[in-house]
């Protein structure tokens, strides 16, 4: 219809499936790597449960998630990184602490010395395209179709948008426009048949009291005849 804007996003059991198959990725062949299983896990959780963007991903700095060895419930993303220059916080809920927390083990292992979160075997900032690849292949593992990184912010932004203020998932997205946030409040087909259901099907019993003159002429016209 004019007007309504459809987007990509995953509800939480397929979001789970692409999460798991990050997390076991290695395991699928001989020479696979479980620190970019852990670190591919750890990016799809970033995206999809606190709503980052491809950008803020790749160039996250260090920093922002750990502090005197300490991971950080509340990540600050400086204005460099965001895409309007503003810097944002993000609360980190309690899934992703596990997958961070499994994800620094292995970087913290590696001993590679770089400013960045996530970074590649010399220590510099991730390629947008490596990410973008590596979501897609877990989207054909997990659910059989492609998968693009801003799927994953799709998700975050649908599902916070379920039960939090308009404003809220706009200032937890980033978002400069209020409209750029209203692509997230559509409602799916079950959501429409749940509410219908709710108002309709059980209603109110009530019982009018007939007008004593319509009452009558009903009578009059449909009464049969002696």
């Amino acid at each position: 219809r004019p007007g309504d804007t459809m987007i990509e996003y995953l509800e939480f059991p397929e979001l789970a499936q692409v999460l798991h198959a990050a997390k076991k990725a290695h395991t699928l062949r001989k020479s696979g790597s479980p620190k970019r299983s852990a670190r591919n896990e750890a990016m799809i959780g970033l995206m999809a449960y606190c709503g980052l963007r491809l950008h803020e991903v790749v160039a996250l700095p260090l920093e922002s998630v750990l502090r005197q060895e300490q991971l950080l419930k509340v990540i600050y993303l400086p204005p460099e990184i965001t895409k309007y220059k503003k810097g944002r916080e993000v609360y980190v809920p309690i899934p992703l602490l596990d997958i961070l927390t499994r994800y620094l083990w292995f970087r913290q292992k590696s001993k590679v010395d770089s400013p960045f979160f996530f970074h590649g075997t010399t220590g510099k900032m991730l390629d947008r395209g490596t990410v973008q690849k590596a979501v897609a292949v877990l989207g054909r593992t997990a659910l059989g179709r492609n998968l693009h990184p801003h799927v994953l912010r799709h998700t975050f932004g649908t599902l916070l948008a379920r039960s939090a203020p308009i404003r809220v998932v706009q200032e937890a997205l980033g978002h400069k426009s209020l409209s750029s946030t209203m692509i997230y409040t559509h409602v799916t087909r079950p959501e429409i048949q749940q509410a219908v259901g709710a108002a309709f099907n059980n209603p109110p019993i009530f019982v009018p009291t007939p007008d004593p003159a319509i009452k009558k002429a009903y009578a009059e016209a449909f009464e049969p005849m002696p």
